[in-house]
């Protein structure tokens, strides 16, 4: 597991990279992003300027830096907004439900009689939510 760190930019307290060490302390990924999220299913969401792209442990760049904000995967799908309409991608960045709505929401199941897995729930209800 890795967790994020901020480092200061000269002596300004308002600017900062942003970087990842591990449960030691050791930098594992050295700060050199202008914003970053937590990594979830062995992905982080880390900002480029002003471009949001995804990166995995080994720092390779799995989802180029876009005009998307960050994303969040779960069960290997992220829903992500692209000019103010919302979508569906998965690890490759590659579209599972192109952005067509405006709204999008996440859907959670703690229940162990389900038969359906999360992902294809969520599939099922954000189609349905777009016909």
């Amino acid at each position: 597991m890795l967790f994020l760190i901020f480092a200061r930019q000269g002596r300004s307290r308002t600017r900062f990279k942003v970087g990842y060490i591990n449960h030691v302390g050791n930098v594992i990924i050295d700060p050199k992003f202008d914003e970053g999220t937590n990594f979830y299913e062995g992905l982080a969401s880390v900002k480029v300027g002003n471009r949001w792209g995804v990166i995995n442990f080994a720092v390779d760049i799995i989802i180029q830096p876009s005009a998307w904000g960050w994303c969040r995967f779960h069960d290997g799908l992220a829903s992500i907004s692209v000019k103010g309409k919302w979508g569906v991608i998965d690890r490759r960045g590659e579209f599972v439900v192109t952005p067509r709505t405006s709204r999008c929401w996440r859907i959670f199941i703690c229940s162990r009689d389900c038969s359906m897995t999360w992902k294809e729930l969520y599939l099922r209800v954000v189609i349905a939510g777009l016909k």
